[in-house]
């Protein structure tokens, strides 16, 4: 199993990138686990709610938490590639580093284009 991360700025391209390789592997988006969490709790998905949530799991139970639920989804989906897009932190690296090689691809583009 390959696992490869994507990170880089808002409007750096890292939709785009993962668009046009999506039919190679299985997109896990780390901000899905947010939007899951919205809903459990019955919570509109705005930025502003989906922001407070965010900072709440991670106070709570650490800045890896994102990055943990994303492994337990991982184990479970039947792929030979995974690509992980929202990478916030080397914390949430490291934990993908615990189980797979991860190469971490950053998406970089002139401020004036994006």
């Amino acid at each position: 199993m390959k696992v490869i991360g994507f990170c880089g700025l808002p409007g750096s391209g890292k939709s785009t990138v993962l668009k046009a390789i999506e039919d190679l592997g299985t997109i896990i988006t780390m901000g899905n686990v947010i939007r899951d969490e919205a809903n459990h709790r019955n919570i509109a998905p705005s930025d502003e709610n989906l922001g407070k949530i965010a900072l709440e799991l991670r106070k709570n139970y650490g800045p890896e938490i994102i990055a943990e639920k994303c492994v337990s989804l991982i184990k479970k989906l039947e792929s030979n590639v995974f690509f992980i897009d929202g990478l916030r932190s080397m914390a949430e690296v490291i934990v993908f580093r615990k189980y797979w090689k991860f190469p971490l691809i950053a998406t970089i583009v002139d401020e004036k284009i994006r």
